[in-house]
């Protein structure tokens, strides 16, 4: 009966492992929040285009402020949610 449990044990460990791979890899995934993760992509890359100088400094601040707005728009609305 003991050696049955280890090895279901042992299955049960192996699958949950193996269906967590990306998270053995990478752990910080796991305490990601999307929604604070998006947003930060969307600073990322708004950075980005205008250090390629794809816009002007005025266009970067209004972009960055809107995107700002944007998220604490929607991380209220989750909270009002919860």
């Amino acid at each position: 009966m003991k050696k049955m449990l280890l090895v279901v044990f042992c299955g049960v460990l192996v699958g949950c492992s193996y269906g967590m791979r990306d998270y053995i890899d990478n752990p910080s995934t796991l305490l990601r929040d999307p929604l604070t993760y998006a947003h930060r992509q969307e600073l990322n890359e708004l950075e980005r285009a205008y250090l390629r100088k794809e816009m002007t400094y005025a266009e970067y601040l209004e972009q960055k402020k809107q995107l700002e707005e944007d998220y604490d728009r929607k991380v209220q609305n989750r909270e009002n949610y919860d």
